[in-house]
């Protein structure tokens, strides 16, 4: 699914260029941190119990004028895990190219810096 997540982003995005604003949202049902209801019959009290679960989580994919491709994972349970990732090369491609230095990527690394003093 993840793959999948991936291959569909970058055709989006190759459609509709890569400007910033959102790109596209997924749903996808997947393990989580829970909360289990437990009664306690010996002393009789209730009390909330950390369990696993699967519950639906929205992805939130979108492009950011500083940090390039990023994506919020959003769970639809307690404890709401939030998560935000963004891929610090892209970051560091878009800092070189406003800075007018050449680079190459493969993927999502930087396989070439050209050698420019910032004086030069």
């Amino acid at each position: 699914m993840v793959f999948a997540r991936k291959e569909r982003i970058k055709a989006i995005i190759a459609e509709r260029g890569d400007y910033p604003d959102l790109v596209h949202i997924f749903s996808a049902m997947e393990t989580c941190p829970s909360y289990r209801p437990w009664y306690d019959k010996l002393d009789k009290s209730t009390s909330l119990e950390s369990a696993s679960s699967k519950c639906l989580h929205y992805y939130f994919y979108f492009i950011d004028e500083q940090f390039g491709l990023c994506y919020v994972r959003v769970p639809t349970w307690a404890p709401f895990r939030l998560q935000i990732y963004f891929n610090g090369h892209y970051w560091l491609a878009r800092q070189l190219t406003r800075a007018d230095i050449g680079f190459r990527m493969l993927d999502n690394a930087c396989v070439h810096i050209d050698n420019r003093s910032r004086n030069g």
